[in-house]
């Protein structure tokens, strides 16, 4: 089971596989052998660094579009407004 779980650990990591990430990250199983023990260690900090850097480019994003928001909305102000007068 643990081989298993490094493989799929592995591939999730290079496929940037967010959802599988998460679910192997909070299901380990327990390892029998001290070298899978430390791959797995290295293995999740890898997951993590790319969890992470998923999670700042959607930061990045939902600040772009709450900009764009913001702006589309005081275009549609002024748009209004120019109709008014």
């Amino acid at each position: 089971m643990s081989v298993q779980w490094l493989n799929a650990l592995k591939v999730a990591i290079i496929e940037e596989e967010y959802e599988t990430l998460s679910t192997l990250c909070e299901e380990v199983p327990a390892f029998d052998d001290i070298n899978d023990m430390k791959e797995a260690q290295t293995l999740i900090h890898d997951a993590i660094l790319v969890l992470k850097n998923e999670q700042k480019s959607l930061q990045e994003s939902m600040c772009k579009i709450k900009k764009n928001s913001v702006f589309l909305s005081q275009e549609n102000k002024k748009s209004k407004l120019s109709t008014l007068t």
